[in-house]
């Protein structure tokens, strides 16, 4: 939608030229989700992102986690980020908290996604890492 090369002298409608006048580049608007307010102020365009993976496998083990990031935060530099938290899987006895905050909008070719990633809290003197990246944009 409107992402087509302009060499090819395809017509445009109001709708595109709209869009394009208030696009942020570095990140699509919902192409997967027609019609959806895509605007850059906060309160439009609002989205969450689901996200799961798997620790380092420290101390003889791993941990798995999933979750749903925050409502999208907007930093006014034409992209936004979302926090998470959420808590791992049980394994030998105890669980890690995991809390942070995504990198800005990634640009994919069905909308964005984040990359998350970081340590866990210390639990049974140690901590894992953690690294993947969201999902497509969730309407909300």
């Amino acid at each position: 939608m409107g992402n087509y090369p302009k060499e090819n002298n395809f017509k445009t409608n109001q709708r595109d030229r709209d869009r394009d006048r208030y696009r942020d580049p570095g990140c699509p608007r919902y192409p997967d989700y027609p019609g959806y307010p895509d605007g850059p102020n906060p309160g439009q365009g609002r989205h969450i992102h689901s996200y799961r993976g798997r620790t380092s496998y420290d101390e003889n083990h791993s941990h798995n986690y999933r979750g749903t990031s925050s409502q999208a935060i907007y930093n006014g530099n034409g992209t936004h980020y979302h926090e998470y938290q959420t808590i791992t899987t049980t394994n030998r006895r105890h669980s890690h908290q995991i809390t942070g905050r995504t990198g800005p909008a990634i640009r994919t070719r069905s909308g964005h996604i984040h990359e998350m990633g970081g340590e866990t809290s210390i639990n049974v003197g140690h901590q894992h890492q953690y690294s993947t990246e969201t999902s497509r944009p969730i309407p909300d």
